[in-house]
């Protein structure tokens, strides 16, 4: 039974760290996605954690593991062994899936604030190109938050210039000059 307690440890515990050190994501799950417009909605499809690749990389390891603990440091028979490795391999393997959806599915809803943020006014705070980035501040939900930015103008932006964002793009904000919004010969329109 030591046999099968190291080869899962190693082919979970290998996965799992493949899984770390490369950022790969490998999940089976069912998705339904509708926009119209405006208005869209985003309908996730029961979850069912055996089919997550996830699931079973980590109930692999922690079974392995676990198993081959209490073979070395317990006197238990194999079937005392099995008895405690196999749930608690299962609920690690169900407590990290459900994590990493949860996790996963913050990351979703962080794209809707992003999308909260189109049109909102910020101050630079330090210079920013099209090529180079810097940074802004902006207020939303009676919170400052920074972030770093990118100018779809021509001419760079300098610090304590205001800027709208009208879109991200790699974790960055794209910015332009509030004046873009304006008609055509109304520049000089006093605010």
């Amino acid at each position: 039974m030591l046999e099968l307690y190291i080869a899962t440890a190693i082919l979970g515990g290998g996965l799992v760290a493949l899984s770390a050190f490369t950022g790969g994501d490998a999940d089976v799950d069912a998705d339904v996605d509708a926009d119209g417009g405006d208005a869209g909605t985003d309908v996730d499809a029961t979850w069912v954690p055996i089919l997550s690749m996830r699931f079973w990389t980590f109930t692999l390891a922690f079974f392995g593991l676990s198993g081959m603990l209490l073979h070395w440091l317990t006197g238990l028979a194999v079937t005392g062994q099995l008895a405690v490795a196999a749930p608690f391999g299962l609920l690690s393997g169900l407590g990290a899936s459900w994590t990493l959806r949860r996790l996963q599915l913050s990351e979703i809803s962080s794209s809707a604030r992003e999308r909260d943020l189109l049109g909102v006014e910020a101050r630079v705070l330090f210079p920013i190109s099209s090529t180079s980035p810097g940074k802004i501040v902006y207020r939303a939900r009676e919170r400052e938050a920074e972030i770093l930015a990118l100018t779809d103008d021509d001419s760079p932006l300098a610090a304590g210039e205001t800027a709208v964002i009208i879109g991200f793009e790699d974790g960055k904000a794209r910015v332009v000059r509030p004046d873009r919004f304006l008609p055509p010969g109304d520049e000089d329109v006093p605010a």
